[in-house]
């Protein structure tokens, strides 16, 4: 059933109470603007004009995890040590499920858009979040989300994240996906990876190897300004990470279809660029098939009946996501015959 006018109205109704609820200043005008899976953001225009971002965050019982509490305290830690060119944090209610931050003034990106100079901003602002290491506060933030710091740990993730899905009855060709494409892909990949690392597969990554992230980190969560600026968006999912997640996640985000030469940028640039893990480059390597493989399964999240409630929030009608179901399945496929291609040489050294 599509979303209605009345149900709009009602969202926008009821986001304008919200803002009233925890700004100061009297809300003169209140437009919806986007949002994703997890969210509702909304333009909202005080009585003094001063814009301001209105975030509306999806909660459900099945999602422990408190995504506006991770990025407005994520943003807060960063406004403290002088990071900037994010979203300032301006105030949060718990109660209502939602948060202000200043509201920027961009344009999105497009994968054509992009170019050496943005690479560099992208690796210069990483590189700032890898140099609050030891920053006052830094010790309280938590694990970014599903971070794993060992490679054991992608693989018992993707098995982890694999059930549901083979459970799911509805979808001939997903079943047929996962049981003849992804499930064998899965196993040669996982032992592959095991004989690059050794004993290291097994082990965690200590606390000096790791960095902050936003997790959910590249372009199309970014924004430029008429100056040139470019403001990094999303940090739901921030904190404690592996490097070499970071890295191999931006190479491979389907939401960003870089050139192999700006990707290569990227990746001598981080490598240069965060010297405290020695073993960096290795890493990077030898789980970048296992991050490709859950991506995979992020993209097959449609299948799952916990998304369906997302999309839902977002105003996606029944006939809208079953086109969606087939369409990441498509992505799914891509992905995986990317990696398949790539795993055994990785392409962005050179």
């Amino acid at each position: 059933m599509t979303i209605s006018l009345e149900e709009i109205d009602q969202q926008l109704e009821a986001a304008r109470l919200m803002a009233s609820s925890v700004l100061p200043a009297p809300v003169d005008d209140i437009q919806a603007v986007g949002g994703g899976r997890n969210s509702r953001v909304y333009r909202v225009t005080l009585g003094n004009l001063r814009a301001r971002a209105l975030k509306v965050y999806f909660r459900h019982a099945s999602d422990n995890r408190n995504r506006m509490r991770t990025e407005f305290t994520g943003l807060s830690f960063l406004w403290r040590n002088g990071i900037r060119n994010v979203p300032e944090p301006v105030i949060a209610s718990e109660e209502h499920g939602c948060a202000v931050y200043s509201w920027i003034e961009g344009r999105k990106f497009e994968s054509a858009d992009v170019t050496a100079a943005d690479i560099d901003s992208a690796t210069f602002f990483l590189q700032r979040l890898s140099g609050l290491q030891t920053a006052a506060g830094s010790g309280s933030l938590g694990a970014a989300s599903e971070a794993s710091f060992s490679a054991s740990a992608i693989e018992e993730n993707l098995r982890y994240r694999l059930e549901p899905l083979l459970s799911q009855d509805e979808s001939f060709e997903l079943k047929t996906f996962l049981s003849s494409k992804f499930l064998p892909g899965l196993d040669r990949m996982c032992r592959w990876s095991r004989s690059r690392l050794g004993r290291a597969f097994q082990t965690d990554l200590p606390h000096d190897g790791r960095t902050l992230s936003p997790s959910d980190f590249g372009f199309h969560n970014a924004l430029k300004t008429e100056t040139g600026e470019i403001y990094f968006l999303d940090f739901e999912y921030f904190g404690w990470d592996d490097p070499a997640k970071m890295i191999s996640d931006f190479l491979l985000h389907p939401g960003m279809a870089l050139p192999e030469s700006l990707k290569s940028r990227f990746t001598r640039s981080m490598l240069n660029a965060l010297p405290f893990n020695a073993e960096l480059r290795q890493r990077v390597e030898a789980c970048y098939p296992l991050f490709g493989l859950k991506w995979c399964l992020i993209l097959l999240n449609e299948f799952l009946p916990a998304h369906a409630l997302r999309r839902r929030f977002a105003g996606m009608s029944e006939a809208e996501r079953r086109s969606k179901e087939a369409e990441q399945l498509s992505k799914a496929e891509r992905m995986l015959q990317r990696i398949t291609e790539e795993y055994e040489c990785f392409p962005y050294f050179d």
